[in-house]
């Protein structure tokens, strides 16, 4: 296995896709050395910042609609090997992880990281998946923490203002720990008891190995000792195991149980607008493409959005692996020179 650094012009594929996310473009060049300052434009062709290079990472700095970007990423390396019994027989692996900030004037943080994870395989074709983490802080309210496609989540959120603490769960392929869960604490925590003043669990699980064609649904509301609401049943579940039948039954079963998860989602989103971009609109877009969408507004209670690639491309991939002069990504010779 052998380690070569993508190029230059390869390199700035991921950081375009991210700055799509975000509705800026980036600039349309052929030409980068280590020099370079590539313009960075908004939705009405301005020029809004920059990104350019130092000692092996990518910087990104744009200041637009009242907010103040800063991102950096190191150039990726690459892991692969070409097989020498066959020209074509070609394997070469990446991920590119970038650190973002954004400041918007109302005092109001969100940071993370964007996570693209490549592959390059002659004989079963090239993936490219997005792996999103979302930090926002909100002035005298609190923070909120936000997964998408991490730790065997589809989305995971967590909401923290005082003592108030939220949880929310969407794991449609994990019958073991639940497929979607919410879980709301308040009030102060009995170490003795092992629980807080207030405690809501609602949820969706596999009964068991002797009921898999059913859902538990189970719902428990409790103020330290004393049971405030109990829900517990099984629904018969419909379609295969983890077919797209059995994730929108799955949905629609939570969003009729606990509406007021989908509603924090919903929150969730509006605190994470810049400029007039839904920005968690977008990244779900880009990272659950394995997802239909009915399948998505079921499960997590929003509609899918277009994600507007500047290349005009449909897909994560087919953004990704075309360079911006048209070139195949990885193609032919460019790949074996990689590996």
């Amino acid at each position: 296995m052998q380690e070569k650094s993508l190029s230059l012009i390869q390199n700035t594929c991921s950081g375009r896709i991210f700055l799509n996310t975000l509705g800026l473009t980036l600039d349309d060049v052929k030409d980068i050395c280590e020099l370079s300052h590539i313009k960075i434009f908004d939705n009405n062709k301005n020029v809004v910042g920059n990104m350019s290079y130092d000692n092996n990472k990518t910087i990104i700095v744009a200041k637009y609609d009242g907010v103040t970007l800063e991102a950096n990423y190191k150039i990726p390396k690459m892991a692969g090997f070409v097989d020498l019994e066959s020209d074509n027989a070609i394997y070469g692996e990446w991920s590119t992880v970038i650190n973002f900030n954004v400041l918007k004037d109302n005092g109001t943080k969100i940071s993370g990281e964007f996570q693209l994870n490549c592959v390059v395989d002659s004989e079963y074709g090239i993936k490219c998946r997005c792996h999103p983490l979302i930090n926002c802080e909100v002035p005298e309210k609190g923070q909120i923490g936000v997964k998408l496609l991490r730790d065997g989540r589809l989305f995971g959120a967590e909401i923290i203002s005082g003592d108030h603490n939220e949880t929310i769960d969407v794991m449609p392929g994990d019958d073991m720990n639940g497929f979607i869960k919410h879980v709301i604490t308040m009030g102060a925590y009995n170490p003795k008891k092992f629980m807080n003043e207030y405690r809501k669990y609602t949820g969706i699980f596999s009964p068991g190995v002797n009921d898999r064609d059913k859902l538990h649904v189970f719902q428990e509301t409790t103020c330290w000792d004393k049971r405030l609401s109990f829900k517990s049943e099984l629904i018969k579940k419909v379609g295969d195991e983890f077919s797209s039948e059995s994730l929108i039954q799955i949905g629609m079963l939570m969003q009729e149980l606990d509406s007021d998860m989908f509603k924090k989602i919903k929150g969730i989103r509006d605190l994470l607008i810049i400029g007039d971009i839904s920005l968690l609109d977008n990244l779900i877009s880009i990272s659950c493409e394995s997802y239909s969408d009915q399948e998505i507004e079921a499960l997590i209670g929003l509609k899918r959005v277009k994600m507007n690639y500047q290349d005009g491309a449909t897909s994560l991939e087919e953004s990704y692996f075309n360079l911006p002069n048209g070139r195949e990504f990885l193609q032919g010779n460019d790949q074996k020179r990689l590996v």
